[in-house]
Formats: structure tokens, C-alpha cells, sequence
């Protein structure tokens, strides 16, 4: 968030009686719009789309997302990102794999990844992060055994996504909160602003033609600009980057553009499969 949230520790101290410390906070609340994402495998095309202050003059590469669960079991997703990027004769090639499972409750991610290119990113990754009541633990194995914490109001990816859709349908025009993804090092904790535009009509076609299917331009979608503020960076009012799309409300995005600030990429929507989610007992 560009407000950052902080969590505040108080002390009751009753006359004559011994300080007595606060009730720890509940765990959030998955968002009950989690019960609409729909699990799916979408495939991205990138490219560069603004070179803006950098020196590159090709961007290429893929991205996919293959979600799968549901929201009695859990959501398991495998990402996989290869991008290449190239200024003259110069370029870089970074490849990242990673595999994710949320417990349907929100209470525990665990995070394992793969990444190779990028650089002082770890090469593997490996935790779990449990939220307890007054914080959220992760215990990291890779890239070194230790343990960090992030505030209680942190959210993991599912339900974050779940939240913006609810902030949307609720015709609220910016979202605020704390993610912890395990992406990078698996230490970054991310404040997010999510602003919010204004409801697309039902109905009006994609910009993307593979999300022309199974009655998709029926459901309800809006423009949203996510912004990511790394805690590595405090005190800074521009985000690490930005990720504009048209957010479904069963969570697909199309039309997806990543502003990396110097340089803008373009993310179009080449495949995308649907699946039904996992049925609950």
C-alpha cells in the first residue's frame, strides 16, 4: 500500500492491577468471493510495449498460469514465466518456475521455486508461511534456514484476488492491503493500491480473442491498475511495478500490461483453458 498499515501493539493497565497485553487479532477472513475464481490454464505472449527509459529494443517471451483446486480444498497454482530482454547485441534470459498451494482457510501458503537469470534473486525458494493470530510466520528452508514475519493483515495471492473482485463489486475505486507471494528472494512483503475503474459492460467483446468463450463476456469485469510497493524500498512513492488488466470476476485477466517503470511490457492473452473446480466433499 502507498498508506502503509501498521499494526500496533497496546497495553492495558488497569488501577492498581498488572499491564495486560491486547487481545491478538483475529486471522482475516477469506473473502467470500473466493468461491468464484475459477481455476483455468491461461498462456501470455509478451513483448515490449513501451521502451520508455530503458535501452531495450526486444522483449519476448511467455507467461502461464495453471490454477487448479477450489475453495474447499485449496488452490494450487504452477506458474512459469521465460523472459528475454535485448539492447543491441546485449540481452539477458531469465527463467522462473514456480508451484504454490493455499489451504482454503487462508491460514498457510507454501512456496516452492525455481528461477535462474536473475540476479541477486535466490535460485530456489523453498517456505511455508502460517498465519497465527498476530502475525504471519515463514519459515524459510531455501534459500537459507530462517524465519521472518509479516504483519497479520497480510495477505496471500488467492485472497488478495478474492478481495479486489469483492472491492469491485462492492463499487469501491481503490483497494489497499498487504501480499506476501514467496516470490523473488521469498522474504519481500508488498504493499499494494489497487485502483479500480469503472464496471465494463456485460456483453461488450475482449480485446483478446481466446477469452471469447463459455459465455465469459457475460460476467461482470473492470480495469484495474495493481501497484506493488516492496518494504525493501521504504519511503519510496513509486511502485517496484504496476499491473494494469481487465479483472474478471472469476478472476481471469486479459488485456495485461507489467510497467516496470523504465519499460513497459505487454502481456496478451494467447490460450486459455477452463476447468471445473474440485468438488467439495
Amino acid at each position: 500500500m502507498i498508506t502503509r498499515s501498521l499494526l500496533v501493539l497496546a497495553f492495558l493497565a488497569p488501577l492498581g492491577g498488572t499491564a495486560l497485553a491486547q487481545a491478538p487479532r483475529a486471522p482475516e477472513p477469506v473473502p467470500s468471493t473466493v468461491k468464484k475464481l475459477v481455476p483455468h490454464r491461461a498462456v501470455y505472449e509478451m513483448s515490449l510495449l513501451r521502451a520508455g527509459r530503458s535501452n531495450f529494443d526486444t522483449v519476448r517471451g511467455r507467461l502461464v498460469f495453471d490454477l487448479s483446486g477450489g475453495p474447499c480444498i485449496g488452490w494450487t497454482l504452477d506458474f512459469k514465466q521465460a523472459l528475454e530482454l535485448k539492447a543491441g547485441d546485449n540481452g539477458v534470459t531469465f527463467v522462473v518456475q514456480t508451484a504454490t498451494f493455499e489451504s482454503p482457510d487462508g491460514r498457510e501458503m507454501r512456496v516452492v521455486s525455481r528461477q535462474s537469470g536473475l540476479k541477486p534473486s535466490a535460485e530456489a525458494v523453498d517456505l511455508v508461511a502460517r498465519r497465527e493470530p498476530d502475525q504471519v510466520r515463514i519459515a524459510m528452508k531455501k534459500p537459507e534456514e530462517k524465519e521472518i514475519t509479516a504483519p497479520p493483515e497480510t495477505f496471500f495471492p488467492m485472497q488478495h484476488m478474492a478481495a479486489v473482485i469483492a472491492a469491485a463489486e462492492d463499487g469501491k475505486t481503490i483497494y489497499e492491503r498487504k501480499l506476501f507471494d514467496g516470490g523473488d528472494t521469498g522474504e519481500r512483503i508488498y504493499d499494494t493500491t489497487t485502483i479500480i475503474g469503472r464496471q465494463i459492460e456485460p456483453g461488450k467483446p475482449f480485446l483478446e480473442a481466446p477469452a471469447m468463450k463459455d459465455g465469459l463476456e457475460k460476467l461482470r469485469r473492470w480495469p484495474v491498475r495493481m501497484s506493488y510497493f516492496s518494504d525493501l524500498k521504504p519511503g519510496e512513492g513509486t511502485p517496484n511495478y504496476t499491473v494494469g488488466a481487465e479483472l474478471l470476476e472469476n478472476g481471469i485477466t486479459t488485456a495485461m500490461t507489467i510497467d516496470y517503470n523504465d519499460f513497459v511490457i505487454k502481456a496478451e492473452l494467447t490460450e486459455l483453458t477452463l476447468r471445473q473446480p474440485e468438488s467439495c466433499p
